[in-house]
C-alpha cells in the first residue's frame, strides 16, 4: 500500500478541491464509498460526488458493488484505477499545454502592442 497524495499539492498542480480530495483519499489503494470519503475529506456527500464524477470522467476511478445488508442499494466502493506516477504525468502534462497557450496569448499580445506603438 502507497502513501496517500497530499491535497494541498493536488490543488497546487491543477486540480479542485473536491476532486483533490477524492483522489487524495483514494490514493492510500484501499477502496472506499461515497460515504467514507466524504467523512475523511470533511466534505458534504454532494461535494465528495461532484469530486467522484470529476475523477470518472477523467478516467481515474472506477466502482463494484458490494452486496447491501439488509434492504436498499448494493454499496458503491470507489477506487483509483491510475498509479500516482501515470496521475501525475498527466497533471504535468495539462500544465504544459496550458503554458504553451499562455506563452502563445502573451507573444500575440506583444506583437499587438508592437504594432499599436509603431503606429502612433
Amino acid at each position: 500500500m502507497s502513501n496517500s497524495m497530499d491535497v494541498d499539492l493536488l490543488i497546487e498542480l491543477g486540480l479542485v478541491e473536491t476532486t483533490a480530495a477524492v483522489v487524495s483519499h483514494l490514493s492510500n489503494g484501499v477502496p472506499a464509498s461515497l460515504r467514507e470519503i466524504a467523512l475523511s475529506s470533511g466534505m458534504e456527500l454532494s461535494q465528495a460526488a461532484s469530486g467522484l464524477r470529476q475523477c470518472r470522467f477523467r478516467g481515474w476511478v472506477d466502482s463494484d458493488e458490494s452486496p447491501s445488508i439488509g434492504r436498499g442499494r448494493p454499496s458503491r466502493r470507489w477506487s483509483l484505477i491510475v498509479s500516482q506516477l501515470e496521475l501525475l504525468r498527466e497533471l504535468e502534462s495539462e500544465i504544459r499545454q496550458q503554458h504553451l497557450i499562455l506563452n502563445d496569448a502573451i507573444r500575440n499580445v506583444e506583437r499587438s502592442l508592437a504594432i499599436l506603438g509603431s503606429s502612433r
